[in-house]
């Protein structure tokens, strides 16, 4: 192994900490048995370890779990509802070097029911539909 292998190795194996907010509820974030800390692991290829009021990631893309992980938490400040489609997509479109609230997905409202509930956009292909 060389030198440049070992430090690499080294800067791979080290944590990064991604602190979170106390208003930020971690039941909701992390999903039903970690299943939302699950998918981001594997989509960013990282190990996720909580320790107290922060995360601590190492592997192959912290930063795009960190990314992830924000968007995520952007969603439930907004007044949304985290469940496993959402975060799939959510999980998708940073892969792809977009952005769920950028996209304004979960924003435009299409229509509302009989009952007068608005529906809306859960795609950004739903959100460009609407605007036509």
């Amino acid at each position: 192994m060389t030198i440049q292998e070992a430090k690499n190795d080294a800067r791979e194996n080290a944590f990064i900490s991604f602190d979170i907010d106390e208003t930020v509820d971690r039941v909701a974030l992390f999903g039903n048995l970690d299943i939302n800390l699950n998918l981001i692991s594997e989509a960013a290829g990282v190990q996720i370890v909580q320790r107290d009021n922060s995360l601590l990631i190492r592997g192959e893309k912290p930063e795009l779990a960190i990314e992830m992980l924000r968007e995520l938490i952007d969603i439930m400040h907004s007044g949304e509802l985290l469940d496993e489609q959402k975060v799939n997509y959510v999980i998708q479109l940073k892969a792809e070097g977009g952005s769920y609230s950028e996209s304004g997905v979960g924003k435009d409202v299409i229509c509302f029911t009989a009952k007068g509930k608005p529906l809306k956009a859960k795609t950004v292909g739903q959100s460009a539909m609407s605007m036509l």
